[in-house]
Protein backbone atom coordinates (compact mmCIF):
# COMPACT_ATOMS: atom_id res chain seq x y z
CA UNK A 1 0.00 0.00 0.00
CA UNK A 2 1.27 3.47 -0.90
CA UNK A 3 0.14 6.15 1.27
CA UNK A 4 -1.69 8.86 0.09
CA UNK A 5 -0.17 12.93 -0.20
CA UNK A 6 -2.76 14.20 2.05
CA UNK A 7 -3.93 17.98 0.97
CA UNK A 8 -2.14 19.33 4.04
CA UNK A 9 0.81 18.40 6.65
CA UNK A 10 -1.49 17.61 9.22
CA UNK A 11 -4.03 15.82 7.29
CA UNK A 12 -2.04 12.10 7.60
CA UNK A 13 -2.66 8.91 5.83
CA UNK A 14 -3.42 7.00 8.38
CA UNK A 15 -1.99 4.16 7.20
CA UNK A 16 1.23 5.76 8.51
CA UNK A 17 0.51 5.94 12.16
CA UNK A 18 -0.16 1.90 12.24
CA UNK A 19 2.88 0.44 13.13
CA UNK A 20 3.31 2.98 16.21
CA UNK A 21 -0.10 1.53 16.68
CA UNK A 22 0.75 -1.73 16.80
CA UNK A 23 3.36 -1.28 19.19
CA UNK A 24 1.23 1.09 21.72
CA UNK A 25 -1.10 -2.47 21.41
CA UNK A 26 1.46 -5.16 22.09
CA UNK A 27 2.64 -2.57 25.24
CA UNK A 28 -1.11 -2.45 26.32
CA UNK A 29 -1.39 -6.31 26.69
CA UNK A 30 2.03 -6.37 28.57
CA UNK A 31 4.21 -8.11 25.93
CA UNK A 32 7.48 -5.76 25.95
CA UNK A 33 9.82 -8.00 23.66
CA UNK A 34 6.89 -8.14 20.48
CA UNK A 35 6.76 -4.39 21.21
CA UNK A 36 10.42 -4.32 20.76
CA UNK A 37 10.28 -6.23 17.88
CA UNK A 38 7.33 -3.97 16.28
CA UNK A 39 9.62 -0.62 17.01
CA UNK A 40 12.14 -2.29 14.25
CA UNK A 41 9.17 -3.06 11.87
CA UNK A 42 8.14 0.27 11.84
CA UNK A 43 11.58 1.67 11.34
CA UNK A 44 12.02 -0.72 8.63
CA UNK A 45 8.91 0.68 7.00
CA UNK A 46 9.10 3.97 7.24
CA UNK A 47 12.73 3.69 5.73
CA UNK A 48 11.64 1.30 2.82
CA UNK A 49 8.60 4.07 2.09
CA UNK A 50 12.01 6.48 1.94
CA UNK A 51 13.38 4.95 -0.25
CA UNK A 52 11.35 5.73 -2.79
CA UNK A 53 10.47 8.74 -4.74
CA UNK A 54 7.39 10.28 -3.30
CA UNK A 55 5.88 13.70 -2.70
CA UNK A 56 7.53 16.05 -0.13
CA UNK A 57 5.01 16.32 1.77
CA UNK A 58 4.57 12.25 2.58
CA UNK A 59 8.75 11.99 3.05
CA UNK A 60 8.17 14.62 5.79
CA UNK A 61 5.38 12.76 7.51
CA UNK A 62 6.96 9.68 7.35
CA UNK A 63 10.53 11.55 8.53
CA UNK A 64 8.77 12.91 11.46
CA UNK A 65 7.40 9.24 12.74
CA UNK A 66 10.72 7.29 11.78
CA UNK A 67 12.69 10.12 13.92
CA UNK A 68 9.95 9.66 16.73
CA UNK A 69 10.83 5.86 16.79
CA UNK A 70 14.45 6.49 16.75
CA UNK A 71 14.28 8.80 19.40
CA UNK A 72 12.24 6.06 21.28
CA UNK A 73 14.91 3.50 20.98
CA UNK A 74 17.99 5.62 22.05
CA UNK A 75 19.17 5.32 18.09
CA UNK A 76 20.67 8.31 18.62
CA UNK A 77 23.12 9.14 15.33
CA UNK A 78 20.01 7.76 13.32
CA UNK A 79 17.39 10.61 14.75
CA UNK A 80 20.31 12.64 14.23
CA UNK A 81 20.74 12.03 10.84
CA UNK A 82 16.43 11.43 10.16
CA UNK A 83 16.53 15.25 12.13
CA UNK A 84 19.32 17.10 9.46
CA UNK A 85 17.53 15.75 6.92
CA UNK A 86 14.16 16.96 7.65
CA UNK A 87 15.28 20.18 8.30
CA UNK A 88 16.51 20.49 5.10
CA UNK A 89 13.54 19.55 3.61
CA UNK A 90 11.79 22.14 5.75
CA UNK A 91 14.04 24.86 4.34
CA UNK A 92 13.56 24.08 0.67
CA UNK A 93 9.48 23.60 0.79
CA UNK A 94 7.01 25.91 1.12
CA UNK A 95 4.49 24.47 3.43
CA UNK A 96 6.30 22.17 6.01
CA UNK A 97 7.48 25.29 8.24
CA UNK A 98 4.35 24.48 11.00
CA UNK A 99 6.83 21.26 11.52
CA UNK A 100 9.78 23.42 13.19
CA UNK A 101 8.74 23.48 16.39
CA UNK A 102 8.94 19.55 16.95
CA UNK A 103 12.11 20.13 14.90
CA UNK A 104 13.57 22.17 17.47
CA UNK A 105 11.92 20.14 20.34
CA UNK A 106 13.69 16.87 18.89
CA UNK A 107 16.95 18.45 18.60
CA UNK A 108 17.26 19.68 22.21
CA UNK A 109 15.90 16.31 23.10
CA UNK A 110 19.03 14.88 21.35
CA UNK A 111 21.73 17.47 23.09
CA UNK A 112 20.44 16.55 26.11
CA UNK A 113 20.54 12.52 25.73
CA UNK A 114 24.10 13.03 23.98
CA UNK A 115 25.88 15.50 25.94
CA UNK A 116 27.42 15.64 29.53
CA UNK A 117 26.77 19.56 30.07
CA UNK A 118 23.13 19.87 29.11
CA UNK A 119 23.11 24.01 29.05
CA UNK A 120 22.89 24.22 25.41
CA UNK A 121 19.88 21.93 25.39
CA UNK A 122 17.79 23.75 27.91
CA UNK A 123 18.55 27.15 26.13
CA UNK A 124 17.03 25.32 22.84
CA UNK A 125 14.09 23.85 24.93
CA UNK A 126 13.40 27.84 26.30
CA UNK A 127 13.79 29.13 23.11
CA UNK A 128 11.23 26.55 21.91
CA UNK A 129 8.58 27.87 23.76
CA UNK A 130 9.26 31.26 23.89
CA UNK A 131 8.99 31.27 19.75
CA UNK A 132 5.92 28.75 19.75
CA UNK A 133 3.94 29.38 22.61
CA UNK A 134 0.56 27.97 21.56
CA UNK A 135 2.59 25.01 19.58
CA UNK A 136 1.88 21.32 22.05
CA UNK A 137 6.17 21.26 21.68
CA UNK A 138 5.81 24.42 23.74
CA UNK A 139 4.53 23.24 26.45
CA UNK A 140 6.67 20.15 26.61
CA UNK A 141 9.77 22.43 25.37
CA UNK A 142 9.12 24.57 29.13
CA UNK A 143 8.58 21.16 31.45
CA UNK A 144 11.33 19.09 29.46
CA UNK A 145 13.55 22.43 30.79
CA UNK A 146 12.09 21.84 34.18
CA UNK A 147 13.43 18.22 34.22
CA UNK A 148 16.84 18.73 32.90
CA UNK A 149 17.18 21.41 35.14
CA UNK A 150 16.38 19.20 38.00
CA UNK A 151 18.42 16.64 36.76
CA UNK A 152 21.79 18.79 37.78
CA UNK A 153 20.91 20.02 40.90
CA UNK A 154 19.18 23.65 40.09
CA UNK A 155 16.44 23.16 41.60
CA UNK A 156 14.56 27.05 41.90
CA UNK A 157 14.74 27.25 38.24
CA UNK A 158 13.13 24.04 37.95
CA UNK A 159 10.41 25.02 39.84
CA UNK A 160 10.31 28.13 38.10
CA UNK A 161 9.72 26.02 35.15
CA UNK A 162 6.99 23.58 36.70
CA UNK A 163 5.17 26.22 38.24
CA UNK A 164 5.02 28.11 34.63
CA UNK A 165 3.44 25.10 32.78
CA UNK A 166 0.87 25.16 35.80
CA UNK A 167 0.10 28.73 35.13
CA UNK A 168 0.14 28.71 30.64
CA UNK A 169 -0.84 25.24 30.20
CA UNK A 170 -2.87 23.64 32.55
CA UNK A 171 -5.11 22.44 30.45
CA UNK A 172 -1.95 20.55 28.60
CA UNK A 173 -3.05 17.36 29.60
CA UNK A 174 0.29 15.35 28.09
CA UNK A 175 2.36 18.13 30.82
CA UNK A 176 0.62 19.75 33.49
CA UNK A 177 -0.31 16.80 35.60
CA UNK A 178 3.38 15.50 36.00
CA UNK A 179 4.49 19.25 36.20
CA UNK A 180 2.51 19.76 38.72
CA UNK A 181 3.37 16.16 40.33
CA UNK A 182 7.49 16.98 39.77
CA UNK A 183 6.72 20.74 40.97
CA UNK A 184 5.08 18.92 44.38
CA UNK A 185 8.03 16.67 44.80
CA UNK A 186 10.61 19.67 44.46
CA UNK A 187 8.79 21.54 47.31
CA UNK A 188 8.79 19.12 49.36
CA UNK A 189 12.68 18.47 48.75
CA UNK A 190 13.51 22.42 49.85
CA UNK A 191 11.69 22.51 52.97
CA UNK A 192 8.14 24.00 51.68
CA UNK A 193 5.97 20.43 52.55
CA UNK A 194 2.80 22.88 52.83
CA UNK A 195 3.30 23.83 49.38
CA UNK A 196 3.70 20.55 48.21
CA UNK A 197 0.94 19.12 50.22
CA UNK A 198 -1.47 21.89 48.61
CA UNK A 199 0.07 20.84 45.45
CA UNK A 200 -0.82 17.29 45.64
CA UNK A 201 -3.94 16.79 47.09
CA UNK A 202 -6.20 18.70 44.57
CA UNK A 203 -4.38 16.62 41.94
CA UNK A 204 -6.85 13.74 41.92
CA UNK A 205 -9.84 15.93 41.23
CA UNK A 206 -7.81 18.45 38.44
CA UNK A 207 -6.40 15.60 36.65
CA UNK A 208 -7.96 12.66 37.35
CA UNK A 209 -7.09 10.36 34.15
CA UNK A 210 -3.67 11.09 35.24
CA UNK A 211 -0.24 9.05 36.57
CA UNK A 212 0.17 12.44 39.00
CA UNK A 213 -3.78 11.35 40.26
CA UNK A 214 -2.72 8.24 41.49
CA UNK A 215 0.89 8.72 43.01
CA UNK A 216 -0.24 11.84 44.26
CA UNK A 217 -1.85 9.92 47.64
CA UNK A 218 0.73 7.80 48.13
CA UNK A 219 3.54 10.45 47.64
CA UNK A 220 1.59 12.23 51.31
CA UNK A 221 1.87 8.50 52.57
CA UNK A 222 5.70 7.98 52.02
CA UNK A 223 5.74 11.74 53.64
CA UNK A 224 4.88 10.65 56.49
CA UNK A 225 6.09 7.13 56.74
CA UNK A 226 9.89 8.92 56.55
CA UNK A 227 9.17 11.56 59.29
CA UNK A 228 7.98 7.78 61.19
CA UNK A 229 4.46 9.87 61.81
CA UNK A 230 2.70 5.94 62.22
CA UNK A 231 -0.51 7.97 63.20
CA UNK A 232 -0.29 10.45 59.85
CA UNK A 233 0.54 7.91 57.53
CA UNK A 234 -1.97 5.49 58.43
CA UNK A 235 -4.61 8.18 58.05
CA UNK A 236 -3.31 9.32 54.61
CA UNK A 237 -3.56 5.88 53.54
CA UNK A 238 -7.10 5.61 54.64
CA UNK A 239 -7.35 9.26 52.70
CA UNK A 240 -5.90 7.56 50.15
CA UNK A 241 -8.21 4.70 49.49
CA UNK A 242 -11.46 6.80 49.76
CA UNK A 243 -9.50 9.17 46.40
CA UNK A 244 -8.89 5.64 45.11
CA UNK A 245 -12.37 4.83 45.45
CA UNK A 246 -13.62 7.96 44.77
CA UNK A 247 -12.30 7.86 40.99
CA UNK A 248 -13.37 4.23 40.58
CA UNK A 249 -17.20 5.21 41.02
CA UNK A 250 -16.56 8.78 39.19
CA UNK A 251 -16.75 6.72 35.71
CA UNK A 252 -16.36 2.92 35.81
CA UNK A 253 -15.83 2.34 32.71
CA UNK A 254 -12.22 4.33 31.65
CA UNK A 255 -9.69 2.00 31.23
CA UNK A 256 -7.73 4.23 33.92
CA UNK A 257 -10.27 2.02 36.46
CA UNK A 258 -7.87 -0.68 36.61
CA UNK A 259 -4.60 1.47 37.46
CA UNK A 260 -6.86 2.86 40.48
CA UNK A 261 -7.72 -0.43 41.51
CA UNK A 262 -4.18 -1.36 41.72
CA UNK A 263 -3.62 1.93 43.45
CA UNK A 264 -5.92 0.86 46.28
CA UNK A 265 -5.06 -2.65 46.53
CA UNK A 266 -1.26 -1.19 47.20
CA UNK A 267 -2.53 0.91 50.06
CA UNK A 268 -4.89 -1.85 51.48
CA UNK A 269 -1.84 -4.25 51.79
CA UNK A 270 0.15 -1.31 53.69
CA UNK A 271 -2.55 -1.24 55.72
CA UNK A 272 -2.25 -5.15 56.48
CA UNK A 273 -5.56 -5.44 54.94
CA UNK A 274 -4.73 -8.36 53.35
CA UNK A 275 -7.94 -9.49 52.46
CA UNK A 276 -8.92 -6.17 51.13
CA UNK A 277 -6.68 -6.19 49.12
CA UNK A 278 -7.25 -9.97 47.38
CA UNK A 279 -10.49 -8.81 47.11
CA UNK A 280 -9.85 -5.74 45.14
CA UNK A 281 -7.26 -8.01 43.03
CA UNK A 282 -10.37 -10.65 42.39
CA UNK A 283 -12.11 -7.33 41.40
CA UNK A 284 -9.69 -6.34 38.80
CA UNK A 285 -9.48 -10.15 37.84
CA UNK A 286 -13.04 -9.80 36.11
CA UNK A 287 -12.77 -6.14 34.70
CA UNK A 288 -9.51 -5.23 34.03
CA UNK A 289 -8.43 -8.63 31.64
CA UNK A 290 -5.51 -7.78 29.74
CA UNK A 291 -4.06 -4.58 31.24
CA UNK A 292 -0.70 -4.10 32.55
CA UNK A 293 -1.71 -3.34 35.87
CA UNK A 294 -3.33 -6.51 36.62
CA UNK A 295 -0.20 -8.41 35.50
CA UNK A 296 1.38 -6.84 38.83
CA UNK A 297 -1.21 -7.09 40.48
CA UNK A 298 -1.86 -11.24 40.26
CA UNK A 299 1.87 -11.28 41.02
CA UNK A 300 1.36 -9.41 44.20
CA UNK A 301 -1.92 -11.05 45.10
CA UNK A 302 -0.07 -14.67 44.27
CA UNK A 303 2.67 -13.70 46.75
CA UNK A 304 0.09 -12.62 49.61
CA UNK A 305 -2.41 -15.43 49.36
CA UNK A 306 0.68 -17.49 49.55
CA UNK A 307 2.19 -15.89 52.92
CA UNK A 308 -1.43 -15.95 54.03
CA UNK A 309 -1.50 -20.01 53.66
CA UNK A 310 -3.80 -19.72 51.01
CA UNK A 311 -1.46 -21.49 48.03
CA UNK A 312 -5.13 -22.55 46.16
CA UNK A 313 -5.66 -19.16 45.76
CA UNK A 314 -2.06 -18.23 44.81
CA UNK A 315 -2.10 -20.76 42.29
CA UNK A 316 -5.39 -19.35 40.21
CA UNK A 317 -3.69 -15.94 40.35
CA UNK A 318 -0.56 -17.34 38.82
CA UNK A 319 -2.61 -19.56 36.46
CA UNK A 320 -3.93 -16.65 34.98
CA UNK A 321 -1.51 -14.58 35.13
CA UNK A 322 0.16 -17.14 32.69
CA UNK A 323 -2.98 -17.54 30.57
CA UNK A 324 -2.97 -13.74 30.42
CA UNK A 325 0.41 -12.65 29.77
CA UNK A 326 1.86 -15.56 28.64
CA UNK A 327 5.21 -13.36 26.97
CA UNK A 328 5.54 -11.35 30.26
CA UNK A 329 9.43 -11.42 30.88
CA UNK A 330 8.64 -12.90 34.23
CA UNK A 331 6.63 -15.71 32.80
CA UNK A 332 9.34 -18.24 33.31
CA UNK A 333 9.45 -17.53 37.48
CA UNK A 334 5.93 -17.51 37.41
CA UNK A 335 5.88 -20.91 36.14
CA UNK A 336 8.39 -22.15 38.52
CA UNK A 337 6.33 -21.08 41.38
CA UNK A 338 3.60 -22.05 40.22
CA UNK A 339 5.30 -25.74 39.97
CA UNK A 340 6.53 -25.24 43.45
CA UNK A 341 2.94 -24.24 44.73
CA UNK A 342 1.72 -27.10 43.04
CA UNK A 343 4.04 -29.45 44.34
CA UNK A 344 2.80 -28.25 47.96
CA UNK A 345 -1.06 -28.57 47.27
CA UNK A 346 0.02 -32.10 46.55
CA UNK A 347 1.82 -32.84 49.37
CA UNK A 348 -0.57 -31.34 51.50
CA UNK A 349 -3.46 -33.30 49.65
CA UNK A 350 -1.34 -36.63 50.06
CA UNK A 351 -0.67 -36.02 53.65
CA UNK A 352 -4.49 -35.34 54.58
CA UNK A 353 -5.60 -38.34 52.70
CA UNK A 354 -3.11 -40.17 54.66
CA UNK A 355 -5.10 -38.66 57.99
CA UNK A 356 -8.00 -39.63 56.77
CA UNK A 357 -7.06 -43.50 55.91
CA UNK A 358 -5.80 -43.48 59.87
Amino acid sequence: YQPIRPPRLQSEDPFLSLPEATVRLYRDAGDTESARKEQDCALGYYREMLAKPIDPLLVAQALVRMMRVELELQKWDAAFQSLDRLESLVKRTPGLAEIMPELQFSRARLLAATRKDPTEAIALMDRVQVDNPESPFGARALFEAGVLLERIGKKPEALDRYRAVATKYSDRLDVAPVAAFRRAMLEEQTGNWEAAKNTLEPLPVQYPLSEAAVEAPMAVVRRYVRLGNKDAAEAALVKAVETYRGLIARDTTTSWGAIYRWAMARCQMAQNDWGGALETVDEMSKKDIGHPALGQALLEAAGTANRHNQKDRARKYLELFLATYPKSPVAPDARRELGELEEALARSGAGKEKSSET
